[in-house]
């Protein structure tokens, strides 16, 4: 999929270092507004250096991961109690649960080894969740329909 080629752009809320290619964001354009992957252009465009810049009205926010995109990336519900809902997917081995208004990220020992499990922090936003799953489990979420 094609990202959104930001050419120049005022960030707010992202950092060029906080993405990679393929992350999912929300582009800004004075009233309207997308979802879009991110490509390489878009990181030059996001750098701190100064030449690559020109500002625009255009601007990029973190999307917020609700359960749809879970479900849109192939992740299924699990388990449901009064206190939490939780999600894995294929690996069964990365697990998240909804917490307050937060995510929290386990790997998980499994069946044979459930006390092994591995709490590895919280987080709000989709590309936070496509960056950690990528740097644990080696593979790249990806949404069907955005």
């Amino acid at each position: 999929m094609d990202g959104c080629n930001l050419n120049s752009v005022i960030m707010r809320n992202l950092k060029a270092s906080e993405l990679r290619i393929g992350n999912y964001c929300r582009f800004i354009y004075g009233e309207s507004s997308k979802y879009c992957q991110i490509d390489g252009s878009d990181i030059l465009a996001l750098s701190d250096n100064p030449t690559l810049k020109m500002p625009t009205t255009l601007s990029i926010q973190p999307i917020r991961l609700i359960e749809q995109w879970l479900l849109d990336f192939g992740f299924y519900k699990e388990e449901q109690h009064e206190c939490y809902l939780r999600y894995s997917n294929k690996t069964e081995d990365f697990k998240l649960e909804k917490q307050g208004d937060c995510w929290a990220y386990y790997l998980w020992g499994g069946e044979d080894a459930p006390h092994l499990t591995q709490f590895l922090g919280h987080h709000k936003y989709v590309h936070q969740l496509q960056n950690l799953y990528f740097a644990l489990i080696g593979e790249e979420l990806e949404k069907k329909n955005i």
